[in-house]
């Protein structure tokens, strides 16, 4: 919205008073006369930019924008005459907000630096010094150092709650870590300097409850170890083979989430997961273990016995075959949603019906095509608590018969959804005919061709 229009609405709907110029009569700046809390309250509502831009009011309003309680700042935010200012000038602003006016109180900072990061320093420590910032995500776009460019100070903060760094550096942990209350904390394109580095870090948060790993680099970590007793959500995305000579060990008996998407690490130590109630799991895999080579299907049963516990599961294609090649399969006796999704192309030796074998109380199932049914067991007592199946990228009309077999053998079906996008409308509405005249246990199922 344009700025012009934001105040005027802005001061309208505050009051902003105008006499009757015939009688002389001057306008009354009611805005102006509010206490500085409820002005700061009225700021938080627009965007840095826009807060910024209120400076040129009236002297009232130069410097309150420095006091609102959640600042989003970055080395292009700032415009004059349709122009970028200078980086001098982008420095100089964020000096006087966060080095100069040390008595606001900050609650978020969203700091992206992207040309010169050479004043971070100490604008990360005025942030967490003079104005207890609770909430923190700085992103560094282009930094050039070996080392990472972070104060010592921030791993010592008592204040902050949430931190969030994208940094491609290394990142270096001082031995006096202490992060008392942090809760949230996501790293992003650090390299880190050896094992204990990491777990360092993780164990001094004594309160985490969500961790986020991403494309972090681990040239120089064998042993990749979260242990932590609140730690709730763990998200781990890595590059391709990023993991190949990494151990990956969890020991978190508070973890409800855990995604995981990587090539497969070196070994898995997977324990106390008995909390686990949710995992997505993408392999990323090179051309050897596409081949399914004994190693790799090993690898990948130590890395789902770790989640026999979860009730709503998330695989890609590439896990799912790896999976299939291993005897016997571990027994998910919790699960009640399975979801399938289409990550590489597979060929397959083994269907999705071993699978389900494993998973007696299944009741949500969703997978990406109908080729991975490739053999159908007359018995079918894994399907006997199934309610809705959902099936995506159908093309292939003359594989309906592995469709159908879920009306025939699913008694408490609910729903049967099959997405056909390839397809023409006429050849859906064929499909759906065929669909409903095939014999079903379940006279509730409703079908739907999309």
């Amino acid at each position: 919205m344009n700025l012009n229009v934001v105040t005027y609405n802005l001061f309208t709907a505050v009051g902003l008073e105008f006499g009757e110029r015939k009688n002389g009569f001057v306008k009354v700046d009611r805005i102006s006369n509010l206490p500085d809390p409820l002005l700061y309250h009225i700021l938080s509502f627009l965007s840095t930019k826009e807060a910024v831009s209120t400076s040129v009011l009236s002297t009232r309003w130069r410097y309150l924008f420095a006091s609102v309680s959640s600042l989003y700042l970055n080395d292009d935010f700032l415009w004059r005459h349709n122009k970028r200012t200078t980086i001098a000038e982008f420095l100089n602003f964020v000096d006087r907000v966060l080095v100069f006016n040390i008595r606001a109180n900050i609650e978020k900072l969203h700091l992206k630096i992207g040309v010169d990061s050479s004043h971070v320093h100490s604008w990360i420590s005025s942030a967490i010094l003079w104005h207890g910032v609770r909430e923190l995500h700085l992103c560094i776009s282009n930094s050039k150092q070996s080392t990472t460019v972070l104060p010592s100070i921030l791993f010592t903060s008592k204040t902050l709650v949430v931190l969030k760094l994208q940094i491609d550096t290394v990142l270096c942990v001082p031995s006096d870590v202490c992060l008392q209350n942090l809760k949230i904390l996501r790293l992003q394109f650090f390299e880190f300097l050896n094992d204990g580095s990491l777990e360092r870090l993780i164990s001094s948060c004594v309160m985490l409850e969500d961790l986020v790993i991403y494309h972090c680099k681990l040239r120089n970590v064998s042993r990749l170890n979260i242990c932590h007793p609140f730690l709730k959500r763990f998200t781990m995305i890595f590059g391709h083979m990023e993991l190949s000579n990494s151990w990956i060990m969890i020991d978190a008996p508070s973890l409800v989430y855990l995604e995981y998407m990587a090539n497969i690490a070196a070994g898995y130590s997977m324990k106390n997961l008995h909390s686990l109630v949710k995992a997505n799991i993408t392999l990323v895999l090179d051309k050897y273990a596409r081949q399914a080579s004994n190693f790799y299907c090993v690898k990948a049963t130590e890395l789902s016995r770790g989640l026999i516990n979860v009730k709503s599961l998330r695989l890609s294609t590439s896990a799912l075959k790896l999976l299939l090649c291993y005897e016997p399969l571990p027994l998910f006796e919790k699960l009640v949603k399975l979801k399938i999704h289409a990550y590489l192309s597979c060929c397959w030796e083994n269907g999705i019906e071993k699978v389900l074998q494993s998973m007696p109380n299944l009741e949500k199932l969703a997978y990406p095509n109908e080729q991975i049914l490739s053999y159908l067991p007359e018995e079918a007592c894994s399907l006997s608590l199934l309610k809705t199946v959902e099936i995506s990228l159908f093309s292939q009309v003359d594989q309906l018969e592995n469709i159908k077999y879920f009306l025939k053998n699913a008694v408490v079906l609910e729903k049967l959804t099959v997405h056909a996008f390839s397809l023409n409308e006429n050849e859906k509405l064929k499909i759906t005919k065929e669909l409903l005249a095939s014999p079903r246990i379940s006279k509730n199922c409703c079908i739907l061709v999309v």
